[in-house]
């Protein structure tokens, strides 16, 4: 499911539009990584920095590149990180996570932290030809001093930027889950209006096959094949997105959302939300509020 999840979040109009006004802002590409395809990036129209472009088209260099990606993705599997490649560009990751999973990476920077020298284009020259691989040396040193310049204070905040917005995107991807199809059937979509109609109530498997005209086995197995989920998944991420948007009513407390949202006990309800936001409901109202 998170493949699909992934392909609707960079065909939702906020990511593309953000991911244009984001390298019109800041010079930099903004790409969208699959955690578990992360040698390609599903969102890549926009233009890379002129040396990555150049290096990415040799198989030598081309494979330094890959490595380096790689160490920063692994490194960025909870939490955003910043790192340096073999060629002395930095690089950005932040990971877009669903709960406690990361489901993708947001990746920018390819930039050098100070202006280049002469001196530092002949260190660079000395690792490509390391690599074995036959670059111009004009073409690689116009593509060098091209290479856009962001200091480390611009970079911390960019990565900042990106962390909220990956906030943004799980909220989404959540969202999807919810609504994720393709041809729903019939009963399917009474089943999903009957459980958003009663999700205060803790209406047994039993008793909503019996509301909707079908058997359980039909309910798990529609769940399963269309949505990739079970039914018991689907209500709690029905149940989540209430209690977030509950939650934004500063006056309520914690456990009338919880008990509002559907949730049996306290207990359950900060583990199912911490499960599908990463967080706590009281840090997640206490993002918001400073937001």
């Amino acid at each position: 499911m998170n493949s699909q999840l992934v392909d609707a979040l960079v065909e939702s109009r906020i990511f593309r539009e953000y991911a244009n006004a984001w390298q019109a802002t800041t010079g930099m590409p903004l790409q969208f990584l699959r955690a578990d395809a992360w040698n390609h990036p599903v969102h890549s129209s926009q233009k890379r920095a002129p040396l990555c472009a150049l290096l990415a088209g040799c198989s030598g260099t081309c494979s330094v590149c890959l490595q380096s990606r790689a160490r920063l993705l692994r490194n960025a599997a909870e939490s955003p990180c910043i790192r340096t490649c073999g060629f002395g560009l930095c690089e950005t990751a932040v990971p877009v996570r669903l709960g406690r999973e990361t489901i993708g990476f947001l990746l920018t920077g390819q930039v050098l932290r100070e202006a280049p020298t002469v001196r530092d284009f002949e260190e660079l020259r000395a690792v490509v030809d390391r690599t074995g691989t036959l670059i111009d040396a004009g073409s690689l040193r116009a593509a060098y001093f091209r290479t856009p310049v962001v200091g480390p204070n611009v970079q911390r905040a960019a990565l900042r930027m990106l962390a909220i917005f990956a906030q943004h995107l799980a909220s989404l991807a959540n969202q999807i889950a919810i609504g994720l199809t393709h041809t729903e059937p019939r009963v399917l979509q009474r089943t999903k209006a009957y459980i958003n109609e009663h999700l205060d109530e803790e209406v047994s498997l039993a008793e909503l096959a019996r509301r909707v005209g079908t058997s359980r086995f039909y309910i798990c197995k529609l769940f399963k094949r269309s949505m990739g989920i079970t039914f018991t998944e689907y209500r709690a991420r029905c149940r989540i997105e209430r209690a977030k948007s509950l939650l934004l009513e500063p006056n309520r407390r914690v456990s009338e959302v919880a008990y509002d949202a559907g949730f049996q006990s306290l207990t359950h309800f900060n583990r199912i939300f911490r499960r599908f936001v990463g967080t706590s409901p009281t840090d997640f109202r206490m993002h918001l509020a400073h937001a």
